[in-house]
């Protein structure tokens, strides 16, 4: 891939709305909006929140803050990834971190998609399932913890089984295993997203055993305000 800053701003802008379709008049509407009142990083003013995202999408943060050119493109994919549909039934958020694969950037509307469609199907929102697939794998589909779980959503051989996913380094079925077992929490713990979270990382009865609060062990007491920080991050755009 032909680095961003090889380009002129009205290259970056060009390819990067092409690669992300996003409309040219949308980003210039951004960079119009910021060059009146600036604020954020570079001409499309990139809150600071956003940099640990877009590295993991392939983004440099050192790129993102000294090139125009790149950082167009990082705001072009921003713009892309945090997309909503105007159908209330559709109206799911797209805010979406990249996958860590040689791919970068380039994979994420791929990405974008099965999480889009797993959210649709288990009426989930996009960023929460996008937040628990970056804490359990990274955006890798390929992870695998010394426990045995596996690919993006970190299912162990029991939950793909119970949900269904034959191949859990598949993406698309790592995501959808992983979005029914949560929307299976939902509906156990009537949609506290603390409880869904440590019911997760845990399991369910661990969860019950301990009073329906987050159960005594340090990694699920660190796993979900990590989820909950990640998802309002994501939100928060």
């Amino acid at each position: 891939m032909m680095p961003f800053a090889d380009l002129t701003v009205a290259q970056a802008i060009h390819r990067a709305t092409a690669e992300y379709h996003v409309s040219t008049r949308r980003v210039l509407s951004v960079l119009e909006a910021v060059s009146a009142r600036p604020s954020g990083i570079g001409p499309m003013g990139i809150p600071a929140q956003w940099l640990p995202v877009l590295a993991r999408a392939g983004f440099p943060k050192a790129e993102v803050v000294g090139s125009p050119e790149w950082n167009v493109a990082a705001g072009t994919w921003i713009l892309a990834v945090t997309r909503q549909g105007s159908d209330a039934s559709r109206n799911q958020t797209a805010a979406i971190a990249g996958m860590a694969t040689p791919a970068g950037p380039l994979a994420v509307s791929q990405l974008a998609q099965a999480i889009n469609a797993a959210a649709s199907t288990y009426h989930l929102p996009a960023a929460f399932i996008t937040a628990v697939m970056l804490q359990e794998s990274g955006g890798n589909p390929g992870a695998r913890s010394p426990k045995g779980a596996m690919g993006l959503m970190q299912l162990i051989p029991a939950t793909a089984a119970r949900y269904g996913v034959t191949n859990p380094w598949s993406p698309r079925q790592s995501l959808m295993g992983g979005a029914a077992y949560l929307a299976h929490l939902v509906r156990e713990f009537n949609g506290n997203p603390t409880l869904v979270l440590a019911g997760y990382n845990a399991g369910g009865q661990a969860v019950r055993n301990a009073g329906y609060r987050i159960p005594p062990y340090e990694q699920t007491q660190q796993y979900v305000p990590a989820v909950l920080g990640e998802y309002q991050q994501l939100t928060d755009q």
